[in-house]
């Protein structure tokens, strides 16, 4: 740390002791002031760290910014949104199962060799590629209005020993050639905060039950059947 230059004390003699200690304040306050505006020295001292090399220029930086990214909206509208959303699975015959959440219907099925008829994909299926979906969402954010949209590629590996469990996923995604570099680092910035990325690194409360169904009423199933 520089040390602060002192007043010569003849200057400050003559306008008696108060008035010294208010000129020593001024000088080290223009001190800090013409050490600060050095832009090599950091604020808490020593050398400014070096710029990330895929981070934007100053000028890109603030393009992104005055672009305002719909992504950083959504997924702080999302984050305080605390209300429980319920999706129903009901079984179809065999292996198929319809999965109903707001409106939506999808049929997960196993492989025939498997003993399903393959007219969907597999749980295991779904969950790799929800994980793949929100990657490509909020990709497609990063790149901002009026951009092409990004190709998602995604790689994944069963464990070989039990517990059985996807042990490992691996995604790439491929922007448009005339993506900058800006755009590049906002991208992921924006995949950073993928919700079920975000779900599989810090553990969801998982609770399992299973009782029997109520039975239905004799009076109930007629009126239904009428």
């Amino acid at each position: 740390m520089r040390s602060s230059p002192t007043v010569p004390r003849s200057t400050c003699d003559r306008f008696g002791r108060r008035t010294r200690r208010r000129c020593e304040r001024s000088s080290r306050t223009r001190h800090r002031r013409a050490s600060t505006s050095d832009s090599s020295v950091f604020r808490g001292g020593g050398k400014a760290p070096p710029r990330c090399a895929d981070s934007p220029s100053r000028r890109n930086r603030s393009k992104v910014t005055r672009d305002r990214c719909d992504w950083a909206l959504v997924a702080t509208s999302r984050a305080r949104q605390s209300t429980a959303v319920e999706l129903t699975v009901d079984s179809l015959g065999g292996e198929r199962h319809r999965i109903a959440v707001r409106g939506h219907e999808l049929v997960v099925d196993q492989p025939r060799e498997d003993g399903g008829e393959d007219i969907g994909p597999t749980p295991t299926e779904l969950f790799v590629a929800s994980l793949a979906a929100c990657v490509a969402h909020y990709a497609r954010r990063g790149l901002g209005r009026g951009a092409g949209g990004p190709k998602v590629q995604c790689n994944w590996t069963m464990s070989q020993v039990p517990p059985w469990r996807v042990a490992a996923i691996d995604i790439a995604v491929s922007l448009p050639p005339e993506t900058s570099q800006a755009r590049l680092y906002a991208v992921r910035r924006a995949v950073a905060h993928c919700t079920v990325h975000n779900s599989l690194e810090a553990t969801p409360t998982i609770s399992i039950s299973a009782a029997v169904a109520p039975s239905t009423p004799a009076s109930e199933r007629m009126a239904a059947v009428a």
